[in-house]
């Protein structure tokens, strides 16, 4: 039986740069993509942002040739969880968008 968690969307992996900001105090924080999918995005950054967070995410220096979708310029999520990499090396962050390319 395999170990790794089913995911009900395939990932994309893309290591570019974005900035995020919480909805709330409106401080931009650059980060790094690590993968999206066509309802979530999972990210690195040098601080913790609290599950339940609203954020608003803009992509960075998207080259012509990225198939990223038009809605990952500029959109907001919900933050589902944070977890502490290991040797204090920042946090990896999973959101779930609040619209989807179907929308």
């Amino acid at each position: 039986m395999s170990l790794k968690k089913k995911r009900r969307f395939a990932r994309n992996y893309n290591g570019g740069p974005i900035t995020i900001s919480e909805v709330d105090n409106k401080i931009s924080n650059n980060a790094m993509m690590d993968n999206y999918s066509v309802n979530g995005m999972n990210f690195i950054t040098d601080f913790a942002v609290r599950p339940g967070s609203d954020i608003s995410i803009e992509v960075l220096n998207q080259p012509l040739e990225n198939n990223l979708p038009n809605f990952l310029n500029d959109f907001h999520a919900k933050v589902i969880w944070c977890e502490q990499l290991s040797d204090d090396a920042g946090y990896t962050i999973g959101v779930r968008f609040k619209k989807t390319m179907d929308q």
